[in-house]
């Protein structure tokens, strides 16, 4: 009875945390950015439910916006690039906020300045925006020339 308890318990707790996965990982977000590939992301994206938005340009700037909702919140993503600039603007569910915050933020990466209420850390290749009021995590690298 014991063993059975513990397997049922175990289950549950595996379910909770597969159900509770967020859609985007670090790893699929340092993808995104050493790709640049906006049709191979957004391919991605609807692959793992994310639901387009729209594309706006504005200031010689594109950003393509999808957006998901799920059991335990809701997920944004925009992609978007510039003259010199491509970034991914993550929005995690409310709960990964931190944790993909503390994985994002490497040693590798060194406290530059703050902006209004956003802080931002660089790297030799990459930028990132900590924004703790709003829950928005923003990728910044250099723009491939095509």
């Amino acid at each position: 009875m014991k063993k059975v308890y513990l397997l049922i318990t175990s289950l549950l707790l595996i379910s909770g945390f597969i159900v509770n996965a967020q859609s985007i990982s670090a790893s699929k977000i340092f993808k995104y950015l050493d790709s640049q590939d906006i049709v191979e992301i957004s391919k991605n994206l609807k692959d793992l439910q994310f639901i387009s938005l729209g594309k706006e340009t504005q200031y010689n700037s594109t950003m393509y916006s999808y957006k998901k909702i799920g059991s335990y919140g809701v997920e944004q993503v925009g992609i978007g690039f510039g003259e010199e600039l491509f970034s991914v603007i993550y929005t995690p569910e409310k709960s990964f906020y931190f944790s993909m915050k503390e994985k994002m933020i490497s040693k590798n990466f060194v406290y530059s300045y703050s902006h209004n209420n956003s802080k931002y850390y660089e790297s030799d290749d990459m930028r990132i925006g900590i924004n703790d009021v709003t829950g928005i995590i923003s990728f910044f690298v250099k723009l491939k020339t095509k």
